[in-house]
């Protein structure tokens, strides 16, 4: 089940590439990428709370998954009125700022709150070399997303406007600063794979934002753009983790009980 959710968003990718070769229909390219997306993250959203709900109420692994499923969920309600946009607007993207970046920014505080929950739950120290990391890899993630954001922040026409660019400048890096001392706490162990598969994940996922985020300023960008494969594999390599982690845990309760 796990592999089979992988190879799943592979071959719902795939055609995303395949237009680069063939011509076809721009409509059509931008509709199918916007589903794509939209079946991605309800898949990896659903997978998390399903992993949630193998273990026990009071286990802290609960909480994490769940925090995990609802904010990419919630990710999946800016998805779709994404998606709805171009089929009342022939064919058009959404403004850079729309109503459907709420749903996406309420993503970042429960997956950030899942990460520090997950890293307590871990009770293991951060070596000095992985706060090092950690922290280069926020300022460097926070030094591209000012340099990315910083005309649409002077060009903002609204506080609103300026709050949810704000929030755009510090989801990405907070996020990757929350993701990065896992790697050095993540031991080999079988209950440790899931979370690389979930870092993994997450990484695609800030690539994808980068690349949207220069191509929408250069006005470059248009829905089915190979970039928006980053966040297929993304939520895809999130859903089977979930998975994996259920089975992992089904299969030790079930060598105890």
């Amino acid at each position: 089940m796990t592999w089979a959710i992988l190879f799943f968003v592979i071959l719902l990718s795939a055609p995303l590439l395949l237009v680069t070769m063939i011509s076809v229909d721009e409509n059509i390219v931008v509709i199918y990428s916007n589903i794509a997306q939209v079946i991605s993250v309800i898949l990896a959203g659903i997978s998390g709370l399903v992993a949630a709900g193998a273990f026990p109420s009071n286990h802290a692994m609960r909480k994490v998954w769940r925090l995990i499923g609802i904010g990419l969920l919630l990710w999946a309600i800016g998805a779709i009125l994404y998606a709805s946009y171009p089929l009342l607007h022939d064919g058009q993207d959404p403004p850079v700022i729309w109503y459907s970046d709420f749903g996406y920014l309420l993503m970042y505080p429960f997956v950030i709150l899942a990460f520090i929950l997950f890293r307590q739950y871990l009770q293991a120290r951060t070596p000095v070399w992985g706060i090092v990391v950690a922290a280069s890899i926020f300022w460097l993630a926070l030094v591209i997303a000012v340099w990315l954001n910083l005309a649409r922040l002077g060009e903002s026409d609204s506080v609103l406007t300026y709050l949810v660019s704000l929030c755009y400048v510090l989801g990405d890096p907070l996020l990757l600063g929350s993701v990065a001392p896992l790697t050095s706490a993540l031991g080999k162990s079988v209950d440790a794979r899931p979370w690389w598969f979930v870092l993994v994940g997450f990484v695609m996922f800030y690539i994808a934002n980068v690349l949207y985020t220069y191509l929408a300023l250069q006005e470059r960008y248009t829905s089915g753009n190979p970039i928006d494969i980053g966040w297929i594999l993304g939520f895809g390599f999130i859903a089977m983790a979930a998975m994996m982690t259920r089975a992992i845990h089904k299969n030790d309760s079930a060598l105890i009980g």
